[in-house]
């Protein structure tokens, strides 16, 4: 999967034709903003996470896992996304965001004690996201972007972790390029020493 949205093309709205697209732009909502469980922040949508640390249920209750670990294990998740426009330059395009995925690194807020870990991650309106999704048309005739069927995907990346899983980032080609270097010099100095 994570090949082939990199070789997707990224198309401009005014592009869109009916077929998985991956677009980059600004979100608005399309009717009301949702409030963040743990910042309560008015956003777009969340992804919500509750971790325990060395404990793990069982039976409805919390047990410990052997000796104390420092592992934190994902026991409680929600996504919750509302409807909304994803634009650019070119223009807008309608986005049903009924079972989207969110892969987000910036606008995070945490909250932890010594064994729960609370984490969300916010969709803002303004900030620029990747969306991947079927571009189909709706009862009003309308080109929508949404999730068409199980097999298909709809997904929602900002671009911090897309830079990050898709090695795009300007940080991630200066240490390739510094390794390269490095091993370059490594290579020379063994030969000619």
């Amino acid at each position: 999967m994570q090949q082939e949205i990199k070789k997707m093309p990224l198309i401009d709205v005014d592009s869109v034709a009916s077929d998985l697209v991956k677009i980059k732009g600004k979100l608005t909502p399309l009717d009301k903003y949702i409030t963040a469980p743990l910042s309560e922040v008015m956003c777009i949508g969340y992804e919500y996470t509750i971790s325990q640390r060395g404990y793990e249920k069982r039976d409805g209750r919390y047990k410990k896992i052997g000796t104390f670990e420092k592992k934190w294990k994902v026991t409680n998740s929600e996504t919750k996304c509302s409807d909304f426009f994803l634009s650019d330059e070119t223009g807008k395009i309608k986005v049903i965001a009924k079972d989207i995925s969110i892969f987000i690194f910036s606008n995070e807020t945490q909250k932890n004690d010594k064994y729960t870990l609370y984490s969300e991650n916010i969709l803002i309106p303004d900030k620029e996201y990747f969306v991947i999704g079927s571009a189909v048309y709706n009862t009003d005739n309308e080109l929508i972007i949404t999730k068409q069927n199980p097999q298909n995907q709809l997904l929602i990346i900002d671009t911090e972790f897309y830079d990050i899983a898709f090695n795009t980032s300007r940080l991630y080609k200066i240490g390739c390029t510094f390794v390269l270097l490095s091993m370059i010099i490594l290579l020379i100095l063994i030969l000619f020493y």
